[in-house]
């Protein structure tokens, strides 16, 4: 009986340190994850960090090994030999992550020793390429390699390509690359056009990518001073502008489509539906303006009906403007 009881004191002794040690490491995990959130890493944390035993419990309630997260601050703090101590000496407690290899990554990157961060970025994608940061800090590597036919290569091997990071990640790699005619890279960025139309970013580097920097800069600088001279009831000299803007780039359909506008307060109505025609036959953003444009367009050249079926569409759309025209030429 003796003996009985001595176990269950010691078993109740051992319960008892492994709950501390666990509470403790809890109490001081909230720190951590609030700082990796934020990405702001105090000098507070870090000293509890690198002092703590990182042995029990060895990984995080977010499943990340403790040591990954003890060397990350180590890393942060510019304390490089004994991060790569802590992650060599030290077997992950989830290897499947491949929190350390990325980790590893992103210190040799950091000190430019880019062959070893692009061993371990590759390692890291090769066994999880459905993750977007792995895919990103590969992408960099590659680019830094001068490997860019390869980037497209790693792109294809992704699993769920259409994910928005992954489409903002290689537009934005090759947005300033001369690589960016790769006939692969313009279906990437009009795919990424029609999945996310919304998106500003994917528009703004699509349109790079489609019709070149230099192009969609200088048709942005044509647009705005296009717009100050409708202001001064420079209508002639606006138009002119608009259409160049859309030849520099044809896929921004406001080019086109203020185009079509100032070109009906010219009463050139006919021109007007040809760059109105271009927005709701493939630019179309479903705002219905374009389409009551449109309709005004053919109104004026006495197309009625094809008039009345432009401004329907704009009324379903509820541009309030298309409500009037529509209810006095077309009921």
């Amino acid at each position: 009986m003796k003996t009985l009881n001595l176990v269950f004191i010691i078993c109740g002794l051992l319960t008892s340190y492994v709950s501390y040690k666990v509470y403790n490491s809890m109490v001081l995990q909230v720190s951590i994850l609030e700082e990796f959130n934020t990405r702001q890493f105090t000098d507070e944390t870090l000293e509890k960090v690198t002092s703590m035993d990182y042995t029990l419990p060895n990984i995080t309630v977010t499943t990340l090994p403790m040591t990954d997260i003890v060397a990350r601050y180590y890393f942060l703090s510019e304390n490089f030999d004994e991060a790569f101590k802590v992650l060599n000496n030290n077997k992950s407690a989830n290897p499947y992550l491949y929190t350390s290899e990325i980790l590893k990554s992103e210190m040799f990157s950091y000190l430019k020793v880019n062959d070893s961060a692009l061993y371990y970025a590759k390692k890291c994608f090769v066994n999880m390429p459905n993750n977007p940061f792995y895919f990103e800090t590969t992408a960099k590597q590659l680019k830094l390699a001068g490997l860019q036919d390869s980037i497209l290569s790693y792109y294809s091997k992704i699993p769920d390509k259409m994910q928005l990071v992954n489409f903002k990640t290689i537009l934005a790699i090759f947005v300033s690359d001369s690589a960016s005619v790769n006939p692969k890279l313009i279906d990437i960025a009009t795919e990424a056009r029609i999945l996310y139309p919304e998106d500003t970013n994917i528009q703004v580097l699509s349109d790079y990518i489609l019709s070149g920097s230099l192009n969609v800069q200088k048709a942005v600088q044509l647009a705005t001073d296009a717009s100050k001279l409708i202001e001064q009831q420079s209508y002639e000299k606006a138009a002119s502008m608009y259409i160049e803007a859309a030849n520099l780039n044809k896929n921004d359909y406001t080019y086109f489509e203020n185009a079509g506008y100032t070109l009906n307060l010219l009463n050139k109505h006919e021109e007007a539906v040809s760059y109105l025609q271009k927005v709701v036959d493939s630019l179309n953003p479903g705002t219905g303006k374009s389409e009551y444009l449109l309709g005004v367009s053919l109104n004026q050249l006495g197309k009625t009906e094809q008039a009345c079926n432009y401004l329907r569409k704009a009324v379903k759309m509820n541009f309030k403007p298309a409500y009037q025209d529509f209810s006095k030429y077309c009921q």
